[in-house]
């Protein structure tokens, strides 16, 4: 819903709003349960890494700044808040990094031992 109004009032402060704190509490609910999951491995089959708990994290993370951004962006042009979302682009890649470090720190723990 957030989305479709988002699309069709784009240029209407209010959708802007309502579409980034939609993305707001997804975020948050996203963020507990990658925690939940991550300090329960027992249930799931193969326990969540901690590289990709961080990786999610950050990105995560990243995903509610940007929309805190584009609620800025929306008071001052209300069309362009949309283009803050833009930035996700280089969060992706960011927390791929994130992982693949914690995923190495471990592996070079595990050999050492």
């Amino acid at each position: 819903f957030s989305s479709a109004l988002s699309g069709e009032f784009g240029a209407a402060l209010f959708s802007q709003i309502f579409y980034s704190i939609n993305m707001i509490l997804l975020a948050i609910l996203a963020l507990f349960i990658a925690r939940y999951i991550f300090n329960h491995p027992e249930i799931c089959g193969t326990p969540m890494p901690k590289g990709a708990y961080h990786g999610a994290r950050f990105r995560i993370l990243g995903l509610v700044a940007i929309s805190l951004v584009a609620i800025g962006i929306a008071t001052i042009l209300p069309a362009g808040g949309n283009v803050a979302f833009m930035l996700m682009m280089v969060i992706g890649p960011m927390s791929r990094r994130i992982e693949a470090r914690h995923t190495a720190s471990t592996e070079s723990n595990t050999l050492s031992v």
